[in-house]
């Protein structure tokens, strides 16, 4: 039998959670991608939100 992988390549969404800690942090700025410059607290969101999003897809289990 032959073995298949399925992947969707893209984005996961950003958490809502995760959306308005940083917004209280950052403000509402339109182009505010990361620069690799940000403070501890906003480094802290992403890497809160990207466990919590690895997490879901282990959980469900995607392996990709």
């Amino acid at each position: 039998m032959t073995d298949l992988v399925a992947t969707t390549p893209g984005l996961y969404p950003l958490p809502d959670a995760a959306k308005r800690r940083l917004s209280d942090l950052k403000g509402h700025q339109k182009g505010d991608l990361v620069t690799g410059d940000e403070g501890p607290e906003i480094t802290a969101a992403y890497d809160e939100a990207r466990a919590e999003v690895v997490a879901d897809q282990r959980d469900a289990g995607l392996d990709r």
